[in-house]
């Protein structure tokens, strides 16, 4: 090996070879140190920018929320109009607001969906344990779970599951600890059947506050029902002046699809085998429904039509519209509202790399002119 340096003596001395070296090592060193403050400053750098962002999304979507309270205390047939135009508008896109944009800007009335806390009160064998059973069942009848290995094209869940779900509903909600047995004939499912389950929890045997809790329900999340299928479906509220009708749910008659008026009458079908278990009232009531069910295409058409503006009702003239196909005008609010009182709000604020998606339940009291008196939130949580 020839040497590093030769000294003037001929012999070889390494040590200005070494110090080049150190120097050499000791600027990859400081290089590799300045990188990493570069990189760990931009980090803080960026970071320090989302915080700022996702604190003016949140903002944002504060400011986008008291503007859509102030919106929903107006006349709801004129508002809901108004925000089918602005977000049909867009086809979709994100809304510009204020410094941002909108987006998933969704208001969905609560109102028709079945209210689960009715089980609450549920004996089985009783004519409301057989008219929720009813509706339960044709209500996820409707569902329709995507294919899996077993299955090559989406099916709605099968009978079995349908009882067994409602049933362990029943008992998660119900205040006894008594397995249900009723309509459906699903096995129930109190504290001993959730007993090796982790972690473990205490049933509610109580009302719910938050649908997100029946997820702990026995067999919800195993089912494969689409979550957006629940929460499209089923709720926790009521409005009062419907709480003692037959079914738990109203639709409004002025603001609901055609669709959606359709499938909601439809669901309300009875079977002349349940039927016979129903008392007088609920007999009378149950055949006006089925008649509903019956005509629901042609309710739709009169409420919602394919082609022209809509009438807009109040309940004198929507009872004389119904009676004009044959319905008992007395029994026209076993089935429709003109106006909703309760409403799931959800929408995601964008400011620059950050969403921040909003979620909140509404309640809004109505006087005769469909104008809001008193708005209530119920829950707002924002992430």
């Amino acid at each position: 090996m020839a040497p590093l340096f030769k000294g003037r003596w001929g012999k070889a001395t390494p040590r200005k070879g070494m110090a080049l070296l150190m120097v050499l090592a000791l600027s990859l060193l400081l290089m590799a140190f300045m990188a990493e403050y570069v990189f760990s400053t931009g980090l803080e750098l960026r970071a320090m920018q989302t915080y700022k962002e996702t604190h003016q999304a949140r903002n944002l979507g504060d400011s986008a929320f008291r503007a859509l309270q102030i919106g929903l205390m107006a006349d709801e047939v004129e508002f809901m109009k108004g925000m089918g135009a602005l977000v049909g508008g867009f086809e979709g896109a994100a809304v510009p607001f204020g410094d941002g944009f909108l987006s998933g800007l969704t208001i969905t009335p609560l109102d028709p969906l079945f209210n689960l806390n009715r089980l609450y009160s549920t004996r089985g064998g009783s004519p409301a344990n057989s008219v929720q059973w009813n509706l339960f069942y044709n209500t996820l009848k409707q569902v329709q779970i995507p294919p899996d290995e077993l299955h090559s094209e989406a099916v709605p869940p099968d009978d079995t599951t349908a009882a067994w779900l409602f049933a362990a509903l029943a008992d998660f909600i119900d205040p006894d600890d008594l397995d249900y047995q009723g309509a459906g004939g699903g096995m129930g499912a109190e504290a001993q059947a959730y007993s090796g389950q982790q972690p473990q929890f205490p049933l509610p045997n109580g009302r719910l506050d938050k649908l997100t809790e029946i997820r702990l329900a026995r067999g919800v999340m195993e089912s494969r029902i689409p979550w957006k299928e629940w929460e499209n479906r089923f709720t926790l509220m009521e409005r009062a002046d419907a709480a003692a009708n037959l079914y738990p749910g109203v639709i409004c008659a002025n603001t609901a699809s055609r669709e959606e008026i359709s499938d909601f009458l439809k669901a309300r079908r009875m079977s002349d085998s349940m039927l016979v278990r129903l008392d007088g009232i609920s007999q009378d009531i149950q055949k006006e429904l089925n008649l509903y069910a019956d005509k629901a295409d042609a309710v739709a058409d009169l409420l919602a039509p394919k082609d022209g503006e809509r009438t807009v009702y109040n309940d004198a003239a929507l009872a004389a519209a119904l009676g004009g196909l044959g319905f008992k005008t007395n029994l026209v609010k076993q089935v429709f509202s003109t106006a909703n009182n309760f409403y799931r709000v959800r929408l995601t604020a964008e400011i620059g790399e950050v969403k921040v998606t909003f979620s909140a339940d509404i309640h809004v009291t109505r006087n005769a002119e469909r104008i809001g008196t008193a708005l209530e939130v119920l829950d707002y949580n924002a992430e």
